[in-house]
């Protein structure tokens, strides 16, 4: 792992946990009866857990099995901004009771590009699934993807490229702090300022972050 890498992972792991503070601020003026908010704060709790995993896995350069995370994460968020808003009552309530989501990706993508319509055609999640999900998908069920990338021409050892990691862990950070800034301004116009301070953390992955082909919210 080259210098410039480790840099951009301590950078994004800052940004996780720089977030933390600011979303426990607030928590006293969180309507925890609610049970959207709550969910939505379980949901973001869960995503920081797997980012931290993540990064605990590249640092000791499981990268495969970072990279079988990276479908939790995505859809833990999808599933959480739909929660957020766009969900019905009538829909937390039976998630609530019985474990259930009617949606599959495509429908969560869909609904939450109504939602939110970010993207410069307002189809950022419908996009972002349709580049991603085949490979994460194969990633976390031990696919092709994941297997080609267990050896290296004739040796027999992972060969992930740097390229792979900066993408994957650029997005899915920029993904987990989106919940969080919407969770936010869903929640109230008086917590803005704490969104607005969770969206400047997005601009500090360092320059590798630019090359990556996700857009920042």
């Amino acid at each position: 792992m080259t210098n410039e890498m480790r840099e951009h992972l301590k950078q994004i792991e800052a940004a996780i946990q720089n977030s933390k503070p600011i979303l426990e601020k607030h928590a006293a003026d969180y309507n925890m009866q609610d049970k959207r908010t709550l969910m939505v704060l379980c949901f973001i709790s869960q995503m920081f857990e797997h980012h931290e995993a993540t990064l605990v896995l590249l640092a000791h350069d499981q990268i495969g099995s970072a990279f079988a995370l990276a479908r939790s994460i995505v859809e833990g968020v999808y599933r959480g901004l739909w929660i957020n808003s766009g969900a019905t009552d009538e829909q937390v309530e039976r998630f609530a009771k019985k474990d259930e989501i009617d949606l599959g990706m495509t429908a969560l993508a869909q609904a939450n590009d109504k939602t939110y319509r970010l993207g410069k055609n307002g189809d950022f999640f419908q996009d972002f699934k349709k580049r991603s999900w085949d490979a994460l998908n194969s990633y976390t069920h031990t696919g092709m993807m994941q297997l080609a990338r267990r050896f290296s021409e004739h040796e027999f050892k992972p060969d992930y490229t740097e390229k792979q990691v900066l993408q994957i862990t650029t997005a899915l950070t920029t993904l987990i702090l989106m919940l969080a800034i919407y969770f936010l301004t869903v929640r109230g116009q008086k917590f803005i300022d704490a969104a607005k301070a969770i969206e400047e953390l997005t601009r500090a992955y360092g320059p590798l972050a630019a090359s990556t082909p996700f857009p920042k919210p």
